[in-house]
């Protein structure tokens, strides 16, 4: 939300802070005679393309050689030109380094949200595995039921057609039962047998 506003005031703390060591830098620079040639050249090329470079956005065409500067203003030119850059390059360093710091904390935390989720897809399929376990025993003793009722039923379908077959031999042997002798009967049947015994005697008594 506020990155560039932060980043200024980060710039701004760093120039400040980088600035006595830039003054050290510019007058050592001064004071050596191979950093001063290096600081008249860099001041002379980069006043040269800052002059054209003006009068060609102001529109003005010269022919005219841009005229150096002399050597004190080419020297100080230089150095402040060599502070400047000491002090961005600091600049760019750090904002290069807090970039880096948060970039690997960034990369931390991706590490551990990534572990975090790969443990939990490990426990989601040791559940998966668990259920499917589950599963299997329950098809298991649903298809040994299935097999014990099956049996039950064939059982009691054997049961019902022999007590059918019981009930209808017994009936049959009812029937063809012979007929119980009464008392009465046993009493005419001896009356008979009597009188056939009488009858037999008297004819033989006149023979």
């Amino acid at each position: 939300m506020a990155v560039f506003p932060l980043i200024k005031l980060v710039t701004l703390s760093i120039r400040q802070l980088s600035k006595p060591i830039a003054n050290q830098i510019k007058i050592r620079a001064k004071n050596h005679e191979k950093f001063r040639g290096l600081l008249k050249w860099g001041a002379q090329k980069y006043h040269r393309i800052e002059t054209t470079s003006k009068l060609k956005l102001m529109g003005i065409k010269s022919t005219k050689e841009v005229k150096p500067l002399n050597e004190e203003m080419a020297v100080e030119l230089g150095a402040d030109m060599l502070g400047e850059i000491f002090i961005w390059s600091v600049a760019v360093a750090m904002i290069g380094l807090e970039s880096y710091r948060q970039s690997s904390k960034s990369t931390a935390s991706r590490e551990a949200v990534r572990e975090d989720l790969e443990d939990q897809i490990q426990a989601l399929e040791f559940k998966l595995e668990e259920q499917d376990t589950k599963i299997r025993e329950l098809m298991r003793l649903s298809h040994h039921l299935e097999t014990e009722l099956t049996t039950m039923n064939k059982t009691l379908t054997d049961v019902e057609r022999n007590t059918r077959a019981a009930s209808k031999t017994a009936k049959v042997k009812t029937a063809k039962k012979p007929k119980k002798v009464t008392s009465s009967s046993l009493a005419r049947q001896s009356s008979v047998s009597h009188a056939v015994d009488g009858a037999i005697s008297s004819l033989f008594g006149k023979s």
